[in-house]
């Protein structure tokens, strides 16, 4: 189920002094800092991570850190230097906290600064303070990816599909002349205008649209750019998941509908941008095949992230599934369902792509660019020797070789790589206690696999 916990507008200046009243606290600083460990690895690091970091901070910013971003009660007399009266009574009055005597307790709303902006977003449900199961107010890696694929060009008029933060549309604040936001979630399009109201965005520039995908956008109207960050789970008909990025039974439920309205939407020579999850072969991802049939002209750029063995994905379903209906006796029964769907569809990989659609009256050319892995459950690996592990906090090691500086991984994962090295991938997975982990633990593994081979430290092996 999504927060029950209900945002609410504010008046304008208000949330423009919470805003001052956070610059010139050491919020972003810390953010910053605490984040700048783990953003590699994950955009949410873990909470016992951070807890530790914030231990040799002065207790002012820890209970200010607190409060905002890991959404602990702290008592009101404990935040008032850093958030004065006025910041509480924003917090207050926009449902971000309740006061209860002289406790404020959160409920369930973090406070990112990202960039140069300010974005309410909903707590991950992994970390212990979050108020739901699903969150309705996403922000995760693929935002941050398509938000920093767009801002390098200028744009008269903008469409930002399935807006969720809004962190992509106010993103181009700086670019754009006109930038229309469309989410259908009412509390979603609450948090929209409080994100607009604190980084100052006029309604002139930043328009709020509520409803699905293209429905409320004028018929005649065309945009120089559309955004869109669409729900791409492949999930069950019929089957509620604790995520808010259900797509449909093979997960392109949306992506087809706003790839469709390319054609009516976007302007001759304007750019389309789209980051998702997808199924697909070993070739290539199922979205690209949707795309040459419905658009015979123009140029689609696709750079292919990540590439998945599908089982991380079935893993990742089943433990969602399990969690949220609290029925781990099934998870067989869960599997088989997410097993026989990609079976239908015979899809064998799972895609993490970021795609660029000019339109043009040439004939369609797709450009693709390979990043992603090669690994896969089977794999082996080896790990260079001569590396020196520094335990920099509780969760991570701090790499250093002779030649250059390995930077942060995280130790659980490490610990066990080193000493199974002789093991596959999808061993070394069965060796993992799940309870320490995010439910996706051959994603994790896999990942950290890619991030290790990406800086040398190990290899891929052919055993």
């Amino acid at each position: 189920m999504y927060n029950k916990n209900q945002l609410k507008i504010v008046d304008k200046l208000l949330a423009k002094k919470f805003a001052y009243i956070i610059s010139k606290t050491n919020y972003r600083f810390l953010f910053n800092s605490i984040i700048g460990i783990v953003v590699s690895i994950d955009t949410w690091p873990r909470e016992d991570v951070v807890l530790e970091l914030l231990k040799k901070l002065p207790e002012d910013d820890q209970h200010l850190f607190k409060l905002l971003f890991l959404c602990y009660p702290q008592k009101i007399n404990s935040v008032n230097n850093t958030l004065k009266e006025e910041g509480i009574s924003f917090l207050i009055n926009a449902g971000l906290v309740k006061k209860e005597q002289d406790l404020l307790i959160p409920t369930g709303y973090s406070i990112l600064p990202i960039n140069d902006m300010l974005l309410i977003v909903s707590l991950p449900y992994s970390y212990s303070q979050s108020k739901t199961k699903a969150a309705d107010i996403y922000l995760g890696q693929d935002s941050m990816r398509l938000m920093q694929m767009v801002t390098h060009r200028k744009y008269k008029s903008v469409l930002d599909l399935c807006a969720g933060s809004g962190i992509q549309g106010m993103a181009l604040k700086n670019v754009a002349k006109k930038i229309y936001a469309v989410e259908i979630n009412h509390n979603t399009l609450v948090a929209i205008r409080l994100n607009q109201m604190l980084n100052n965005i006029s309604e002139e520039q930043y328009c709020v649209l509520e409803g699905d995908i293209y429905s409320p956008v004028d018929v005649k109207e065309q945009f120089e750019c559309i955004l869109s960050n669409p729900p791409y789970v492949p999930v069950p008909e019929n089957m509620e998941l604790p995520i808010c990025g259900a797509g449909g039974e093979d997960g392109l439920k949306f992506a087809n509908k706003i790839i469709d309205g390319y054609k009516k939407f976007l302007q001759k020579n304007g750019y389309a941008y789209m980051v998702l999850e997808c199924i697909g072969n070993e070739k290539h991802p199922y979205v690209l095949d949707y795309m040459k049939n419905e658009l015979k002209q123009g140029c689609i750029n696709v750079s292919l992230i990540n590439k998945m063995p599908i089982e991380a994905q079935i893993d990742f379903s089943v433990s969602m599934a399990v969690s949220y209906y609290d029925q781990p006796q099934k998870a067989d029964y869960y599997r088989k369902i997410w097993e026989d769907i990609f079976r239908k569809h015979k899809a064998t990989a799972m895609y993490s792509a970021v795609i660029e659609y000019i339109k043009t009256d040439e004939p369609l050319q797709i450009n693709i660019v390979h990043n992603y892995n090669q690994w896969a459950p089977t794999s082996h690996f080896r790990v260079r020797e001569d590396a020196i592990l520094e335990e920099e906090c509780i969760a991570y090691y701090h790499i250093r070789y002779p030649d250059y500086d390995g930077g942060y991984i995280q130790k659980k994962i490490l610990d066990l790589l080193l000493e199974n090295k002789d093991k596959t991938v999808y061993e070394i997975c069965k060796e993992l206690n799940s309870e320490d982990f995010m439910p996706n633990t051959l994603k994790e593994v896999i990942n950290t696999l890619i991030n290790l081979e990406a800086r040398g430290i190990i290899q891929r092996v052919e055993i």
